[in-house]
């Protein structure tokens, strides 16, 4: 362990990790923050419902349909980063009806391989088989 002098305040290789994990926990709670203010600012300027607490935004470490990792980035937006999808689009941003999923898996619709669109399928039915056995329940 090294210490070294700045400002003052002695920091050690224990300090420079603490202030690694703090980073990346804001940043984390940054890309929430961000989703949960565009979703609820798309859903203003759109006139659709928007009833999602900052809690309801988690952001996965993978990709539930691509199974890709997601780059948790609150600036740049490339295929994987984390987006809001809405599972039925007419029911707006509300309690159950979104995931996180990757901005590549929730524009897949315009561009997509066979192999990608097996995947998005595979999900999205097993996703509502689930949420039709739970409506029995």
């Amino acid at each position: 362990i090294y210490a070294r002098k700045k400002y003052g305040r002695y920091y050690s290789a224990i300090n420079s990790e603490r202030i690694k994990k703090y980073s990346l926990n804001r940043r984390e709670t940054l890309v929430g923050l961000t989703l949960f203010q565009t979703a609820k600012s798309r859903a203003k300027i759109r006139g659709i419902e928007f009833n999602l607490d900052l809690e309801d935004i988690v952001v996965p470490e993978i990709c539930p349909v691509l199974g890709i990792p997601l780059q948790k980035s609150y600036t740049k937006l490339s295929s994987n980063s984390p987006t809001i999808d809405r599972i039925i689009p007419s029911k707006g941003y509300t309690k159950g009806n979104i995931i996180i999923v990757s901005y590549r898996a929730n524009s897949i619709k315009t561009d997509a391989t066979v192999e990608e669109l097996n995947k998005v399928a595979k999900f999205y039915t097993k996703l509502e088989m689930e949420r039709f056995n739970n409506e029995l329940t």
